[in-house]
């Protein structure tokens, strides 16, 4: 018994070619183009979530060195709206050091401290 034949294998032509060099090319820019995007919404989001942390810290002044406490944002600035993406905002003062404890969406946490 003999091995099976193999088929001929069939040229590419210059025009698939260049068509396939054009779809890997398309793939990859909105590939590049996508990420682009994401890290330019985390960034809006970032920035908005720690001016507002900004905003609590100003709010909250000067604390004694012997108080240690944690209030809700709203509490300490409750005039002014939370973001859309902040879950949970808290005011932590240790050692009379204020900080703004921010978690946004996407269990990502910022801390802004004065």
């Amino acid at each position: 018994m003999s091995a099976p034949s193999r088929p001929e294998q069939r040229e590419i032509t210059p025009a698939e070619r260049r068509r396939m060099t054009r779809t890997f090319l398309l793939i990859v820019l909105l590939f590049l183009g996508g990420v682009a995007a994401m890290v330019a919404v985390m960034s809006v989001q970032g920035r908005a979530a720690r001016e507002y942390g900004g905003m609590v810290i100003r709010a909250a002044g000067p604390q004694s060195t012997q108080v240690n406490f944690d209030r809700p944002c709203t509490d300490v600035l409750p005039g002014k709206a939370v973001p859309p993406n902040v879950t949970a905002c808290t005011l932590e003062v240790r050692g009379g050091a204020a900080s703004v404890v921010l978690e946004v969406e996407g269990e990502r946490q910022y801390r802004v401290t004065r």
